[in-house]
């Protein structure tokens, strides 16, 4: 029997897994993977199978819900996939909240940021009431520094000069959440963390938290861009991380918001306390 009164897609992403995880047996997660899903979301979501490529499936999934998280990961179709949803969405009845970005504006150099701009543009034309969330930087972007910080105590990254409002994924699910809920009124909010700041800063804030120096490094874009490449990561990945920190060197998300203490009612996690909890994977 259908128990999810909330939709949630991009599910067992970095924020959509949270969300899922704070409505419990409120939560429909809309996911591809259904066995893959349940070992991440554990027994409590129902599951909607389907594809952003199948409009049926969508339709079927948002049947009977209040309220839907529209989420995708950054792939070539991510415009397309949100728009179907929220065009869906709003044909059924169904209140919208997008997860977008800070940086969202169309024609926007990084081309994320451009993505995230078109969606909301495209809500914005459609006269679809929504909330749209832009949060800054995650704080779980900070795993890509796993490996240095544990092997060699050092953060490597082209970042001298960026002072950057980090936020925890699960402060953005929270807000999610009561937006999910009906406690937000529709609009545009900002996310940040509770502080600005600086890659010294944040190696400092590693030393403090794990009881050994951590070094901040500044390294030239094109080293950081070959070491990403080593690493593995796709080619887009790696352009847009360049383009991103050139942004950010330029002032980009610096500016902080009250939005997680004004939807949420809680005060952003601060950098130390991410770190704590998440100690181990430093280590």
């Amino acid at each position: 029997m259908a128990t999810g009164r909330f939709l949630v897609t991009g599910a067992t992403g970095t924020v959509g897994s949270q969300v899922v995880h704070e409505l419990g047996r409120d939560a429909r997660a809309f996911v591809r993977d259904p066995e893959a899903a349940r070992a991440k979301l554990g027994p409590d979501p129902e599951l909607a199978v389907g594809d952003f490529n199948d409009v049926d499936s969508v339709r079927r999934a948002l049947t009977g819900v209040e309220s839907v998280f529209v989420a995708c990961a950054n792939v070539p179709g991510q415009v397309e996939y949100e728009n179907l949803v929220i065009d869906e969405a709003a044909a059924a009845g169904v209140r919208v909240v997008n997860l977008s970005a800070a940086e969202a504006r169309v024609g926007a150099p990084f081309i994320f940021g451009d993505w995230h701009g078109r969606v909301e543009q495209h809500i914005r034309l459609a006269g679809v009431p929504a909330v749209v969330l832009q949060p800054s930087y995650y704080m779980t972007n900070l795993f890509a520094y796993a490996g240095s910080i544990a092997a060699e105590s050092r953060i490597y990254a082209p970042a001298t000069g960026v002072h950057v409002t980090m936020i925890d994924p699960r402060d953005i699910a929270a807000c999610a959440v009561a937006a999910l809920r009906g406690d937000v009124a529709p609009g545009t909010y900002p996310l940040t963390g509770p502080a600005a700041v600086s890659f010294p800063e944040l190696a400092a804030t590693f030393s403090s938290v794990l009881g050994r120096p951590v070094e901040f490094v500044e390294v030239p874009e094109d080293a950081a861009r070959a070491g990403m490449a080593a690493a593995g990561l796709p080619e887009l990945i790696v352009d847009e991380v360049i383009v991103l920190f050139r942004l950010m060197r330029a002032g980009e998300q610096s500016t902080l918001s009250n939005g997680v203490r004004r939807l949420s009612g809680q005060e952003p996690r601060s950098l130390a306390t991410w770190i704590a909890d998440h100690a181990a994977a430093f280590s």
